[in-house]
């Protein structure tokens, strides 16, 4: 939601900039339509020039503080997110604000997105400063919308995230369940937003073993996506998590129906790694001496992506590695082969099992 109020935000200043003389009008559209092309190839570190020459031009036409200067750093500081650059993202984001506070402003949604990316830059860098941003963020929207309004969902919902890389995890729940409460009655503008809410408490209970109260959340998932195209990518993602929850549910029927439903709606002739849906991480021996390799195990995989028929056909590890290899292996589960509509067995498939030091 904040992104589509920015992106907004972005065509009124579109507008705005036809009142700067024409050579400086056309230097900022191509920068900005550079920055935009980049970006929406996933260039992000090529990007990030453009943003910084669009918010040289955008101070020149516009003046320092304004509000289409903010936006643009706030769409670079994204940038600075999305490579990795904590550091920098955080400087531009201070920054963002300064101006933000300069100007009058601090309590309308620019103050809110920048903030919203400032927690996301303290959360990768010094992660104990990320909740004051986001409760900054929130309590804004607190004040503009009241405690209920569905806008709240995506700060409560960052809150939530920065709680489990805490030291007090648990405190996430309260976050992801104000989330789901605030978007259950909201519009249908609000059905992806509560969708993600849905699957982040589901995550949160996932992790902390309430299994059932997991269950339900992602089955909500499903149910509230269920108007979207089946490729829909949160309803893949809730399908992948039901799976290794019915896993660990010791449930493997339910598994096997969103096994074929993925598999049906992907199927490929040929096996390949890419083609795991659950994939449980070997224990490493507790007396075997700290080394790398790999196990290669031959299987047969079944028509409910079952892998079985395991055996250890090549491996530079000693025997507990090769079994612990294959007691993983035997929870994996893949999408099965699917010819005419029908789920097959996919004989003699090789699986590489890596281990490494301790």
């Amino acid at each position: 939601m904040l992104a589509r109020i920015f992106s907004t935000i972005l065509l009124v200043m579109f507008v705005g900039a036809a009142k700067a003389g024409e050579l400086e009008q056309a230097q900022f559209v191509q920068v900005i339509t550079s920055f935009n092309k980049h970006y929406d190839l996933g260039q992000y570190k090529d990007a990030i020039p453009y943003g910084e020459r669009a918010v040289t031009l955008a101070t020149n036409i516009y003046g320092p503080n304004t509000p289409e200067v903010v936006v643009l750093m706030t769409n670079l500081v994204n940038c600075h997110l999305l490579t990795g650059e904590w550091r920098k993202a955080i400087e531009v984001a201070n920054e963002a604000l300064a101006k933000i506070k300069t100007s009058g402003g601090g309590n309308d949604i620019l103050a809110v997105r920048t903030l919203f990316l400032l927690g996301r830059a303290y959360g990768g860098a010094e992660p104990s400063k990320a909740k004051d941003a986001l409760m900054r963020a929130l309590s804004i929207q607190e004040a503009s919308y009241g405690k209920n309004d569905p806008r709240l969902a995506d700060v409560l919902r960052e809150l939530g995230n920065n709680a489990m890389g805490s030291r007090f995890p648990l405190q996430g729940r309260r976050f992801f369940e104000r989330a789901v409460d605030v978007t259950a009655n909201a519009s249908p503008e609000f059905a992806e937003s509560r969708a993600m809410s849905l699957f982040e408490l589901g995550r949160f209970e996932m992790a902390t073993a309430n299994y059932q109260v997991a269950e339900k959340c992602f089955l909500d998932v499903l149910r509230v996506r269920a108007s979207q195209p089946p490729s829909d990518h949160l309803q893949l993602m809730a399908r992948s998590f039901l799976i290794e929850l019915y896993d660990r549910m010791d449930e493997p029927d339910k598994a096997t129906e969103h096994v074929h439903y993925l598999a049906t709606l992907q199927p490929e002739a040929e096996f390949n790694e890419s083609r795991t849906l659950l994939k449980v991480v070997p224990a490493y021996p507790f007396a075997a001496k700290p080394q790398d390799g790999e196990v290669m195990i031959g299987a047969t995989i079944d028509e409910t992506g079952r892998v079985i028929n395991a055996r250890v056909v090549e491996s530079d590890l000693s025997t507990d590695f090769e079994n612990a290899a294959l007691k993983s292996v035997s929870r994996w589960r893949y999408k099965p082969l699917v010819v005419d509509g029908k789920f097959m067995r996919r004989e003699d498939v090789r699986i590489r099992v890596l281990f490494k030091k301790r």
